[in-house]
């Protein structure tokens, strides 16, 4: 890479994005990994991009951005993740995650870091969904009673918005 531009971050960075980001993390949950980027917010009526951070844990992918008095935090349960896209440009790559009732991107993330990030949270979704497998397991097919109570579970423990309950309970019920 040019002079102008670093491919990755320092370990002392990584270090201090790890530690802003233990105040997000639930009981018993580990960070796989992170960086920095810009997040795409929607405040104050309008589109706007936040210094933030990618964090990648081994339950959820969270963004995080900073706000006057703590964080803002955006979670994204892999079971509950579409896709997870990267591209990159002449210096940067950008990360945008998708789910059934939302979309989040991240620009400017460092090359390296992005080409290293993203596959971490392809396979975590591919754990989380069974995807390794190519096949769904016959408990998700039978059972949409269980799969109800976990997506409940999940939107309890504020692993998803009511929004992305509300499309995924619909997408349930519509396959009955």
């Amino acid at each position: 890479m040019g002079w102008l531009v670093k491919s990755k971050l320092s370990d002392n960075k990584r270090q201090q994005l790890m530690e802003d980001a233990q105040h997000a993390l639930m009981p018993g949950e580990q960070i796989l990994d992170v960086t920095g980027g810009m997040v795409e917010v929607h405040r104050f009526g309008g589109d706007q991009a936040r210094r933030g951070t990618v964090v990648v844990t081994d339950r959820r992918v969270f963004l995080q951005t900073k706000r006057v008095g703590g964080f803002d935090v955006q979670d994204f349960a892999y079971g509950l993740l579409a896709s997870c896209n990267y591209s990159t440009g002449a210096g940067f790559g950008t990360i945008e995650l998708v789910t059934a009732g939302e979309r989040a991107r991240v620009t400017q993330i460092l090359k390296e870091e992005g080409a290293r990030i993203a596959p971490v949270i392809r396979q975590q979704m591919a754990k989380t969904q069974g995807a390794s497998s190519g096949a769904p397991t016959s408990e998700a097919i039978d059972d949409p009673g269980d799969q109800l109570r976990k997506l409940q579970q999940l939107r309890d423990d504020n692993l998803i918005t009511a929004e992305e309950f509300e499309a995924k309970r619909a997408d349930i019920v519509n396959r009955l």
